[in-house]
């Protein structure tokens, strides 16, 4: 997971002296997004502390700028996959065993340096009461080719080979690729792709529209299906597959996103989004005003 975090940025010359603490949910488009903010803040001046879970926790040599505390005991193997069939189990087993030792690992940071705020990811149930027992303001960061991780599949696990038809990957070689990771905004970015099948997670989203591309949505928990009302109704600029996963509706979407009328006017409404998306994020624009804000913000606790 690491490969999809970017490199940290020498610190600019204000040192404030600042330190925030945040608290990813680990799951890849979850951690990216937390990652990418932490960075942004970093380079603004801030010291940065990340409390991670022992399930799928990163190697905190990778980034020496960062500072890390990890969970012991979140109630989970060493094993454990999150998939389709056991996410909800997944979710609340970790907000469950993680609620205690995130309060001690909070008072432990607290009894050694002042935390200006907390910035943690919403599906964290517990953080809310936390913070608000030590007096410590909260922010929630709401926040991915065919990828299949290994590992991902119930019954499996990330050393076995991927569960496909005999013959499969030999039938689509011409056409097509089976990848165990890829780095998503990377591929999105290519002249290449056409369309993007998507959960419709925001940060998918984000970076779908960042880069010009259509969607094909298949909406599966959580915000999701609201994301996919955004993209589909207001915005126009994908479809979704609402009779799921059938091979004929999946390629009649296909064909209608890259080849006919509909899929070229969703492509057009998509890249004047991406221009306004380009021009949010440079100076002055709505994207560099919200991070400044953001710092000035944080600077006031």
């Amino acid at each position: 997971m690491s490969q999809i975090i970017p490199k940290v940025p020498k610190q600019g010359t204000t040192q404030r002296g600042v330190r925030l603490v945040l608290f990813p949910l680990p799951l890849q488009s979850h951690v990216a997004p937390m990652f990418h903010l932490a960075t942004l803040l970093h380079v603004k001046g801030f010291a940065i502390t990340i409390i991670q879970t022992k399930y799928r926790a990163l190697d905190p040599t990778l980034f020496p700028h960062f500072t890390f505390h990890l969970l012991d005991d979140d109630g989970l193997p060493d094993n454990a996959t999150f998939g389709p069939c056991n996410h909800t189990t997944i979710l609340a087993t970790l907000n469950t065993n993680c609620s205690e030792p995130f309060r001690n690992c909070i008072s432990r940071i607290l009894s050694k340096d002042h935390v200006a705020c907390l910035i943690t990811d919403p599906m964290w149930s517990f953080t809310k009461s936390v913070a608000t027992s030590f007096g410590l303001p909260r922010i929630v960061l709401r926040v991915s080719l065919w990828v299949v991780r290994r590992g991902s599949i119930e019954g499996s696990n990330e050393t076995d080979p991927l569960p496909l038809p005999e013959d499969y990957s030999d039938t689509i070689c011409q056409r097509g690729n089976i990848v165990n990771w890829a780095p998503q905004q990377q591929f999105l970015a290519h002249p290449a792709v056409g369309g993007f099948l998507t959960h419709c997670g925001w940060n998918s989203i984000m970076e779908s529209i960042s880069e010009g591309v259509p969607m094909l949505c298949l909406p599966f928990f959580a915000d999701q299906d609201i994301n996919t009302r955004h993209v589909c109704d207001n915005w126009r600029i994908g479809m979704e597959l609402d009779k799921g996963i059938q091979r004929g509706e999946i390629a009649k979407a296909v064909r209608k996103l890259m080849v006919e009328e509909d899929g070229q006017a969703m492509r057009s409404r998509v890249r004047a989004l991406k221009e306004k998306a380009t021009l949010s994020v440079i100076k002055g624009g709505s994207s560099y005003k919200s991070l400044e804000n953001l710092t000035n913000y944080l600077m006031s606790f």
